[in-house]
């Protein structure tokens, strides 16, 4: 489709980009235990929510795959292993292809990952070192589905550290050389000033941001935080400022109530611009 790539180029005059993983899986995969797992099970289930989401991306988690072998890694060695399964590599593939077979052009594909701190835990002592090598792992799973379609890498993190954005550099780099839009996405951010700022990438997201808190600058995307998803006096008015922001992002949650997510969806929807 190439959403991300007209609006990093300054080609379109709208972006809607919706989080649903968690979505799909709760109300129209039925909540499976190996969700990430089932290459077919996420193709098609994702191919139906998306009649309904009509986002201009949808994610798809590098780590899925891994996750067995990740909840029980501990530190680098076991997190690095973790990430060489060859099965699991396999199986990212193959899901790439399926949603790319049941989406076809109409929808740009994001390949989403945790930091590398993340993936140790999150700890504050862990050095730029650790976290350079986990995120060696991370690029040889991405450079396994590089010559699948693919829009864009996002890395997921709280506002980093020097460090834990230095060790991002080869992601970033790689994302550039294979075709995708690199993309930060940081949680517990409020405005795109401060920590969004110094993040080295084509976009941020920034999904607890009001939209207020974003500024006028084309690299940012939220509002769509968890207000704007629920029915009240309120909620109405976040939805007013969200729909007239140009880059929309947030995450579709499982805990509103049906009627008010499929109500905000269809004035998502409705306020989407042509493309220029």
């Amino acid at each position: 489709m190439g959403a991300i790539s007209d609006w990093v180029a300054g080609r379109s005059a709208s972006l809607t980009w919706l989080e649903a993983d968690r979505y799909v899986w709760s109300f129209f995969a039925g909540r499976p235990e190996n969700w990430h797992s089932d290459p077919a099970g996420v193709a098609a289930a994702t191919s139906k929510a998306q009649a309904m989401l009509r986002s201009d991306v949808l994610e798809l988690s590098l780590t899925g795959p891994f996750a067995a072998g990740l909840a029980a890694a501990a530190g680098v060695e076991a997190v690095t292993e973790a990430l060489a399964s060859e099965q699991g590599r396999r199986v990212l593939a193959e899901t790439v292809d399926a949603l790319d077979y049941a989406l076809g052009a109409s929808t740009d594909l994001a390949l989403v990952c945790p930091s590398p701190r993340r993936l140790l835990g999150g700890v504050e002592e862990v050095d730029f070192y650790a976290m350079d090598d986990v995120a060696t792992a991370l690029l040889e799973v991405a450079r396994s589905v590089a010559g699948h379609r693919l829009a864009a890498l996002v890395i997921v993190a709280s506002p980093p550290s020097e460090d834990e954005r230095e060790s991002w550099s080869t992601m970033i780099q790689a994302a550039a050389h294979y075709g995708w839009a690199s993309v930060a996405r940081l949680e517990g951010v409020a405005s795109a000033a401060g920590p969004a700022q110094l993040v080295d990438t084509d976009l941020v997201l920034l999904p607890d941001a009001s939209p207020a808190g974003l500024g006028e600058e084309r690299r940012y995307g939220g509002g769509l935080v968890r207000e704007f998803w629920e029915n009240s006096a309120e909620a109405d008015l976040v939805a007013v400022d969200a729909l007239a922001r140009p880059f929309r992002f947030g995450q579709v949650p499982i805990q509103v109530e049906p009627e008010a997510v499929l109500r905000r969806l269809d004035q998502l929807a409705s306020a989407r611009d042509g493309r220029i």
